[in-house]
């Protein structure tokens, strides 16, 4: 059985709730006896919330809206291949004296696609992610005497 999220609603922003908590170790921090590893470690928190709630202040700042753009996932179906592609191989081939490459299916085994060289230039580019079919795969000879 699938757990649920939990979700909270924040009466305070993120920035409020930062200043808080920086406030709240601050006030910790001066329970501690000078010196103490204790004392160092929660004012070491207290300044990394308030620097936190700087930088989330600074980031949505009109001033730097435009000029920073936020990373994103790529929308779903953007038709962009993750991996190899999956029964289909490719042939180097002759084409009218340049090179090209043919895509052929794995399973009927018949011809999908031709890619033709660009103009002024003799041979194609391949097909990406589509393997390379070996031409007249060599086999090895016997040994005439067998093992020794």
């Amino acid at each position: 059985m699938a757990q649920q999220r939990r979700r909270v609603k924040h009466e305070a922003t993120f920035e409020e709730r930062l200043a808080e908590e920086a406030i709240r170790f601050k006030e910790a921090a001066e329970k501690q006896p000078p010196g103490s590893t204790a004392r160092e470690l929660l004012l070491r928190r207290a300044r990394q919330a308030e620097t936190a709630a700087r930088l989330s202040d600074w980031l949505r700042s009109p001033e730097l809206n435009g000029r920073m753009s936020v990373a994103v996932n790529k929308p779903v179906g953007d038709n962009a291949r993750k991996g190899a592609v999956k029964k289909r191989s490719q042939v180097k081939t002759r084409l009218g004296g340049a090179t090209a490459w043919t895509k052929r299916s794995k399973k009927s085994g018949e011809f999908m696609a031709v890619k033709k060289p660009a103009k002024k230039t003799k041979a194609a580019k391949k097909f990406k992610g589509v393997r390379v079919e070996k031409r007249g795969a060599k086999k090895k000879k016997a040994r005439a005497g067998g093992r020794r």
